[in-house]
């Protein structure tokens, strides 16, 4: 390889690389997107189902929904106990999801049924970062 060549392909993997940075983070908000679709457009556009469960009377009484995983972002709500979840993403021991807001069973949130779509989830329900330790699979 000629050291033009080298050259060359350092620089467009600097232009390359914040482009692919974004796909998944918003680096101004510190914000880690839900991705969905992961399974192809003959799958739901989230392979799991899950609850909240496992919070106790004595502790905080809700799970912190979160903008990225990790005990340090932003929270974003707050659920409890028996919140249907959306299990669309992961990364290490939390989940991103996806929930519609209290009140709001009639609304679809695109999850359940076969998408083409592969990317960011934009809505129209509610979405963010939960730990695994307090959510409990019900299909998928």
């Amino acid at each position: 390889m000629t050291r033009a060549f080298a050259s060359f392909l350092a620089v467009v993997s600097l232009l390359v690389l914040p482009v692919t940075a974004t796909a998944t983070a918003d680096i101004e908000t510190g914000e880690r997107l839900i991705m969905v679709g992961h399974d192809g457009p003959n799958y739901d556009a989230c392979a799991s189902v899950g609850q909240v469960h496992g919070l106790t009377r004595g502790g905080d009484g809700f799970l912190s929904v979160r903008i990225a995983p990790g005990t340090a972002s932003k929270e974003r709500d707050r659920l409890l106990n028996g919140t249907r979840l959306s299990l669309c993403d992961a990364h290490e021991d939390w989940y991103g999801v996806v929930y519609q807001k209290p009140g709001d069973d009639l609304v679809d949130c695109g999850t359940g049924t076969p998408s083409a779509y592969k990317g960011a989830y934009r809505g129209p329900c509610r979405y963010g970062w939960v730990h695994k330790y307090f959510v409990e699979h019900l299909a998928g």
